[in-house]
C-alpha cells in the first residue's frame, strides 16, 4: 500500500464518492482490465494490482480515513513549501532599481532503501462478500493485522542505486501486499554485533511466497499467522538548498 498513490484516480472517482460509487467503479474497472481481455495489453496485470489494491483501501472506513486525513496533510505541506518559495523569491529585492537578484530554492530530495527480509503477521480476518471479490482472486478473507514483525539482515539493506539485479528482479516478481499495516512497522537488523531495532516506515510492500497457518475460530472470526519473504523500501528526505 503506497499512500503516495491516487486511488481515487486509479479509481476514476471523486474524493466524495459513497460505498455504492466504489463498488460499481471497481466492478467496471476489474471487468475492463482483466488480463483475461487484455492479454496484448502488457501493463494490464499492473492495472489490476492497483485497481484491487485502491479498492482495499477505499472500501474500508478506517484505511480510507487515514488515507484522506494523509492526503490532507500531504497537501498542507506542499502549500507551505510554495509560500515559502514565493518569499525567498522576493527576498532581498531592492524595489527601486534592483532589476536581478539571487534565488535560493530550498528542494526536499527522496533518497529510498530497499531492503529485504521475512515477516510475521498475526491477524484476524472476515470474509469478504462474493460479489466484492475480483475475478482473479481465490482468497475470500480480509485480514486485519493485530500484530507485525519484520526481521532483516543487514546485507540485505541496498541503497537505491545499489541493490544487485537479482535482489531488483525478486522485488519486482513479489505480490503486492495491500493491506495495510499500522506504521511505523518493529523491525529487528541483524548485524555481526548483534540485533538493532528499528520502527521504521516501510513503503511499496511486497511480500513472496506468502503462508498462511495457525488458523483457528472464535465467535465467527478468524485468527492466524501470515509469513513470507517481506521486500520494501524506507525513505529519507534531504534537505537542499539551490542558488540560481
Amino acid at each position: 500500500m503506497d499512500f503516495n498513490k491516487d486511488y481515487y484516480h486509479i479509481l476514476e472517482l471523486e474524493e466524495s464518492a459513497t460505498r455504492e460509487q466504489i463498488k460499481a467503479s471497481y466492478r467496471r474497472l476489474a471487468m475492463k482490465y482483466h488480463p483475461d481481455k487484455n492479454s496484448t495489453d502488457l501493463r494490464s496485470e499492473e492495472r489490476i494490482k492497483d485497481i484491487n489494491e485502491a479498492y482495499d483501501l477505499l472500501s474500508n472506513d478506517i484505511t480510507r480515513h487515514t488515507y484522506d486525513e494523509y492526503r490532507k496533510e500531504r497537501e498542507a505541506v506542499r502549500q507551505r513549501e510554495v509560500a515559502q518559495q514565493r518569499q525567498e523569491e522576493t527576498a532581498g529585492i531592492d524595489e527601486k532599481n534592483q532589476r536581478s537578484f539571487v534565488r535560493t530554492h530550498t528542494i526536499h530530495k527522496e533518497k529510498r532503501t530497499y531492503l529485504k527480509g521475512s515477516i510475521t503477521v498475526k491477524f484476524w480476518g472476515e470474509l469478504l462478500d462474493e460479489a466484492q471479490l475480483p475475478l482473479d482472486r481465490e482468497v475470500n478473507y480480509r485480514i486485519y493485522p493485530t500484530d507485525v514483525t519484520v526481521t532483516i539482515l543487514q546485507t540485505d539493506i541496498h541503497p537505491h542505486d545499489k541493490a544487485p539485479v537479482e535482489f531488483q528482479k525478486s522485488y519486482k516478481e513479489s505480490e503486492l501486499f495491500t493491506t495495510p499495516l499500522k506504521q511505523p512497522v518493529n523491525s529487528v537488523v541483524q548485524t555481526a554485533q548483534g540485533d538493532e531495532h528499528f520502527a521504521l516506515e516501510l513503503k511499496d510492500i511486497r511480500v513472496k511466497g506468502p503462508t498462511i497457518n495457525n488458523v483457528t475460530k472464535h465467535e465467527g472470526e478468524s485468527f492466524g499467522l501470515l509469513t513470507g519473504e517481506l521486500y520494501a523500501y524506507v525513505s529519507e528526505y534531504i534537505q537542499e538548498d539551490i542558488t540560481v
